[in-house]
């Protein structure tokens, strides 16, 4: 019933000739109007609980749209706004919904009277938008105390008239003030949201303009958001035009089509579906993407805001795709060798040349270019051991006894020498020895062309058994003999890691002295 005499009095006040903030004023009342959006009504009915317990006066009448039901509650609604001297906005976090929330903040201002005022939560650096240049509270103790103070003491929205002087005036006055700061902030906590998106992102949108109302997205015209990291990829900064990130793109990326499918979603925004997957593309830092369209924001279903995320195509999602393509019918014989065979192949001519053309040709301009393809193929290294433990080889023995007898031998001999060449690299990284660093390169380039060597062996002789034309007879002595099955373990391989290097890198095996292994 109390309801509907508030809401009764809100539109009889409205009705008044003169103007109803004039007729709030003669009445001695100060009309307060909560906004807030469906999913934390239980913020401003703790807020406007508290202020009328605070309110020893009885001088507030406090409004939320909640509570001004009825079949005219639009009309109610409209009406006690400009009732309203003060518009109040408890904003919880970033996801809340602003609909009804703009729509009130203009009926309240065509009143041209009045305050509007925010309670942001703490974890928020601003108030929305579109009540940036009104007072904005945190709802932390000491800010929800001020407000309380401001509000009720010292009149700070009602031109210098106190409604409740008396509200921190003594003990028992601030014992009830610090209660209701108390409450506010545990119910602001309730709602506190630490939004985390995913790394790789960004907003392609229309630059900001003076009225705040979101446009038609024009990518001759479209500026680019996103964090400092993704925006890295493409050499540009916040804000930058998406024009200018296409023409870098363009110019140092391998793959490109994503852009143009980008733009087509302004013809293809009505069918009201997103993208999804775009082609990949890779970086001049040979970095794989895979742009995905995360959300599409249309006006009228007209295209308003694209945002993209994208997904690096790093060991972690290459390697469970390349490593069951083609496998998985293969023999079981088959599978280590032709696995083993693509990891060398991929290294050699990936991080491993990368890495040798950097320190066999500097460049004037960029010294510590080769500082950082050395690191990059230390981090390739350490890839593909995790890739010959993804195809179950676990152990020196494990990794031999891929191959047959008379191969072994020659890998391990070659293979004794790595741990001794990627300690090199690395020791000559943290020094910023460039001659150093090329010598242990080097080393690893001649002994992953005996890898790939005997891999490639070991594949023709599973594709000539195939045939059924028997492959290089080994002796018979050695077929026989029982020595060779257990294959003791090579002492200067005291993990599978140290055999991993070896399975990305190509080119032939260089000869002693050589500056540069053959590739």
């Amino acid at each position: 019933m109390a309801k509907r005499v508030r809401a009764r009095r809100a539109i009889s006040a409205v009705a008044s000739k003169s103007h109803p903030t004039i007729a709030n004023r003669r009445s001695g009342k100060v009309g307060v109007f909560i906004s807030y959006s469906t999913e934390n009504e239980s913020l401003a009915k703790k807020l406007k609980e508290e202020l009328l317990d605070l309110d020893a006066g009885k001088r507030l009448e406090v409004f939320i749209a909640a509570e001004l039901g009825g079949r005219a509650w639009r009309q109610a609604i409209r009406e006690t706004l400009h009732t309203a001297q003060i518009l109040l906005l408890p904003y919880p976090n970033k996801t809340m919904k602003l609909d009804w929330v703009c729509y009130e903040l203009g009926m309240f201002h065509s009143n041209e009277v009045g305050r509007a005022v925010c309670i942001m939560n703490t974890q928020l650096d601003s108030p929305p938008d579109q009540m940036s240049e009104w007072q904005a509270y945190r709802a932390d103790k000491k800010d929800l105390r001020k407000f309380f103070v401001d509000l009720f003491q010292k009149g700070a929205f009602t031109d210098g008239v106190p409604i409740n002087p008396d509200v921190d005036a003594d003990e028992r006055a601030r014992e009830r003030l610090d209660e209701a700061v108390q409450q506010i902030e545990a119910e602001f906590a309730a709602f506190r949201l630490h939004e985390r998106y995913y790394t790789h992102r960004i907003e392609i949108q229309m630059p900001p303009a003076k009225n705040r109302l979101p446009a038609k997205l024009d990518f001759e015209h479209a500026v680019v958001c996103g964090n400092e990291q993704t925006l890295a990829i493409f050499g540009v900064d916040i804000g930058a035009r998406w024009k200018i990130l296409k023409q870098r793109c363009s110019t140092v990326h391998t793959g490109v089509q994503w852009i143009a499918q980008i733009e087509a979603l302004a013809r293809t925004s009505k069918d009201k579906q997103l993208a999804g997957t775009l082609a990949p593309f890779r970086t001049e830092q040979q970095r794989t993407f895979i742009p995905l369209v995360s959300r599409i924001e249309t006006i009228e279903e007209e295209l308003s805001q694209v945002n993209v995320v994208f997904v690096e195509l790093n060991s972690e999602v290459r390697l469970p795709l390349e490593r069951h393509a083609g496998f998985d019918r293969m023999p079981s014989a088959w599978t280590a060798p032709f696995s083993l065979l693509e990891i060398g192949r991929r290294f050699r001519f990936g991080p491993l040349d990368a890495a040798l053309t950097a320190m066999s040709f500097p460049k004037g301009d960029a010294p510590s270019k080769w500082e950082e393809d050395a690191k990059a193929l230390l981090q390739a290294i350490a890839e593909a051991s995790a890739d010959v433990r993804g195809i179950n080889i676990h152990g020196a023995e494990s990794f031999f006894n891929v191959f047959d007898l008379d191969l072994r031998k020659p890998l391990k001999d070659a293979v004794s020498g790595w741990s001794g060449a990627e300690s090199d690299l690395r020791l000559a990284t943290r020094q910023s020895s460039r001659k150093r660093a090329l010598q242990a390169v080097e080393r690893m380039g001649r002994i992953n062309a005996v890898f790939l060597d005997c891999t490639v062996q070991q594949a023709a002789r599973l594709v000539a058994r195939l045939k059924d034309e028997p492959a290089k007879p080994m002796p018979t002595e050695q077929a026989r003999s029982a020595k060779f099955k257990a294959v003791p373990k090579v002492a200067a391989i005291k993990d599978m890691a140290n055999v991993l290097p070896l399975k990305d890198s190509a080119g032939g095996p260089g000869p002693k002295g050589a500056t540069r292994p053959a590739t």
